[in-house]
C-alpha cells in the first residue's frame, strides 16, 4: 500500500520569488519514502469550497475522490517535493498570473498557517521507488531540462545526486530575478553545470528546445554541416507547439492529456526497450506537454536517440485552464 492519504497543515507560505511560492507543509510523519525523494510525484487536493472529511488511510482514494461532489472533491493536481524536515515538507509552486491563475496557484498565493489539505504520497515505509522518474542508472551523464513547473523536482534530484555522476541541468524561468532567487537556494554537486535560461517574452519552452538542440549535437560528433541540417530538419512543426496536438496520456485528475515516456513506462503503448550496457548519457526532460513533445521527436527521431536514455514528462498543458 505505498501511496495514501495525508492530512496536512500549512505551516508557512512566502514568496520566494516573483513567480514562486513555497508552502511549507507540517503534520507529515508518518509519509515516506524510505529512500531517495528526487523527483518523487505526490498528489494534492486543493480545498473546495466544502471540506473533505473522512479521507485518511483510504486505499482506494482516487475511487473514494472521484466519487465525491465536486464542491467537496476540490481539484488534484501534481507535485514535487522539494525539501523534507521531519515531519515537514515544502512545496513551490509556480505562480500563473493573470485572471485566471489556477486552483493551486491561487491557493498557494493565499494560503494562511493552519489551514489544511490533502497530500497524497508514499507510506514511511515504501522502498519501491513509485513515482520516481530520475533513473540514470549507469550512464556517465545525467542532462536535465525544464521549465518552471520542472525546477523543484530538478533542485531535490541535485540535492540527492548520485556519486560520480556528472551533469548539466537546464532551468527555463520566467525572470532574471527567479533565476537570482532560486539560484542562491541550489546547491551545485561536483562534476554538474547549470545553466539559466530567462524566458521574458520567448515563447514557452523555445529556449529549453535550443539549449537541448546544441547539447545533442554538441555531444554526437556531428560537424557543423551536419549540424545545421538538423536544425533545419526540426523546424516549423517541430518547433515546441501548442500542447494540444499532444494525445499522449491523460492527467490523474482525468484533465488534459499530457506526455508522459521514460524507459519504464510509456502512454502512448510504445514497446519498452530492453535491458542493454551502460549507455553514456542519460536525458531527463519536464515541463509544458507540447514542448516536451518537440523535444522528444528532436531526440528520438532526429537524433536517434536510444529509447533506454531518455524520460520525457508532460507536467502541464498549454491552453488548459487550471493547469
Amino acid at each position: 500500500m505505498p501511496f495514501l492519504p495525508f492530512l496536512a497543515r500549512v505551516r508557512a507560505s512566502r514568496r520566494i520569488s516573483p513567480n514562486f511560492q513555497r508552502v511549507t507543509l507540517s503534520g507529515l510523519a508518518d509519509m515516506g519514502p524510505a529512500g531517495p525523494i528526487r523527483d518523487l510525484r505526490i498528489k494534492l487536493i486543493i480545498p473546495g469550497p466544502e471540506p473533505l472529511t473522512g479521507f485518511a488511510g483510504a486505499a482506494d482514494w482516487f475511487a473514494t475522490w472521484r466519487g465525491l461532489d465536486p464542491r467537496v472533491r476540490g481539484d488534484m493536481r501534481t507535485y514535487s517535493i522539494r525539501a523534507r524536515r521531519g515531519d515537514e515538507v515544502d512545496i513551490d509552486f509556480a505562480l500563473h498570473p493573470g485572471a485566471n491563475p489556477g486552483p493551486a496557484s491561487a491557493w498557494a498565493a493565499s494560503c494562511q498557517p493552519g489551514d489544511t489539505l490533502w497530500l497524497i504520497g508514499p507510506t514511511a515505509d515504501d522502498s519501491t521507488g513509485a513515482g520516481i522518474e530520475f533513473r540514470p542508472g549507469n550512464s556517465e551523464r545525467a542532462l536535465l531540462f525544464g521549465d518552471e513547473t520542472a525546477l523543484p523536482a530538478i533542485a531535490r534530484i541535485l540535492d540527492e545526486w548520485p556519486t560520480g555522476l556528472a551533469g548539466h541541468a537546464f532551468f527555463e524561468v520566467p525572470s532574471a530575478a527567479d533565476a537570482e532567487a532560486q539560484s542562491r537556494d541550489i546547491a551545485l554537486p561536483d562534476r554538474v553545470k547549470l545553466t539559466w535560461l530567462v524566458r521574458e517574452n520567448a515563447p514557452r519552452g523555445s529556449l529549453l528546445t535550443d539549449a537541448l538542440r546544441q547539447s545533442a549535437a554538441a555531444g554526437s560528433g556531428k560537424t557543423a554541416e551536419q549540424k545545421a541540417e538538423t536544425e533545419e530538419k526540426t523546424t516549423g512543426a517541430d518547433r515546441p507547439a501548442d500542447a494540444r496536438e499532444d494525445r499522449s496520456a491523460t492527467d490523474s485528475d482525468g484533465g488534459a492529456t499530457l506526455v508522459w515516456e521514460t524507459p519504464q513506462f510509456s502512454a502512448s503503448g510504445e514497446a519498452l526497450p530492453p535491458a542493454g550496457p551502460a549507455l553514456r548519457d542519460y536525458y531527463w526532460i519536464a515541463g509544458e506537454s507540447g514542448a516536451v513533445t518537440s523535444m522528444r521527436r528532436y531526440l528520438v527521431k532526429e537524433c536517434g536517440i536510444d529509447r533506454r536514455q531518455v524520460s520525457f514528462m508532460g507536467y502541464w498543458r498549454l491552453g488548459r485552464a487550471g493547469s
